[in-house]
């Protein structure tokens, strides 16, 4: 395979070069590991439509509602799907989700003391919407082919 010309044409991302989407990416979206890359091609797009900076902005945005997640809803397994789910799912759609189960809870439909009824209730609002969407929240370990 040839050496990416990202940087050798003086790119600060793929998004920036005429040739995006490139040979490299092919299969890039199939499969994914802990880190998930099937959101890679469409986050360059984005890239290349709003500017760095406001995709960057949005990045943030995610790892703020991960984090408020994670301290108000994660009863101590929830941490991977989490993650996959503040990747994979729209913004607007994770916020919505972490506001319905915060609902729950201070209406009292959640035990607020219960951190493994808070998780069921986030659980629920992400299922529902990756549903929706047809995004799978579960990972999927890459199959390594065995040589010999």
């Amino acid at each position: 395979m040839t050496r990416c010309a990202v940087r050798d044409r003086g790119y600060e991302t793929c998004a920036d070069c005429a040739e995006f989407p490139c040979h490299r990416f092919e299969g890039w979206d199939q499969g994914d590991s802990f880190v998930s890359h099937l959101r890679s091609i469409s986050n360059l797009h984005a890239i290349r439509e709003q500017g760095i900076e406001a995709f960057a902005t949005q990045q943030q945005g995610r790892i703020a509602l991960l984090r408020a997640m994670l301290d108000e809803f994660d009863e101590g397994r929830s941490k991977s799907y989490c993650c996959v789910a503040a990747a994979l799912l729209p913004l607007v759609e994770l916020e919505d989700c972490l506001a319905q189960a915060r609902h729950e809870v201070r209406e009292g439909e959640v035990a607020a003391d219960d951190r493994k009824s808070r998780a069921a209730a986030l659980h629920k609002q992400l299922d529902a919407v990756a549903e929706r969407l047809g995004v799978s929240l579960k990972l999927r370990a890459v199959r390594k082919e065995r040589s010999g």
